[in-house]
């Protein structure tokens, strides 16, 4: 893989966590979740850790940080994959890709971890919401990388 096409993977990356953090502040508001998945995440891993971080607002610019740092990876990730030649096709696969990332996560690595209860154990709202936003982090993560030859 050309570095351009990698770093051009980490910069959508990060950009499509933007849509997907509204996806989810969304679910919040409709009293789907009550906190971000990405915040309950960090502060489990934090807690595990035996980190002392009392304040809720560093605690929070972690989550912030971790969550574009995890979208930057799966973006490059998602970057050295091959590419049909149609937009939208481009759109269809990274929103397949999202919902593989959602899970990989939310149904494996997250419960097994004991970071989120799985799917099936879990309040309803928080999985229709996180499903939803990794939809639109693969979609929009589809939508960037598909301007530009297939390179």
């Amino acid at each position: 893989m050309k570095p351009p096409r990698l770093a051009k993977g980490l910069l959508a990356g990060v950009v499509a966590t933007a849509p997907m953090t509204v996806a989810m502040e969304l679910g919040r508001r409709a009293g789907l979740l009550r906190r971000l998945p990405p915040e309950a995440i960090t502060d489990r891993l934090l807690d595990s850790a035996g980190t002392t971080m009392a304040n809720r607002e560093q605690r929070q610019s972690v989550a912030v940080l971790v969550h574009l740092a995890t979208g930057a990876a799966l973006g490059a990730i998602y970057a050295a994959l091959p590419r049909p030649n149609r937009l939208t096709h481009r759109i269809g696969l990274g929103a397949s890709y999202g919902l593989g990332v959602y899970t990989l996560n939310y149904a494996g690595l997250a419960p097994k971890l004991r970071l989120m209860p799985p799917p099936s154990q879990d309040r309803p709202g928080r999985q229709i919401t996180t499903l939803a936003a990794h939809l639109v982090f693969g979609a929009t993560l589809g939508w960037l990388l598909g301007f530009g030859p297939n390179d």
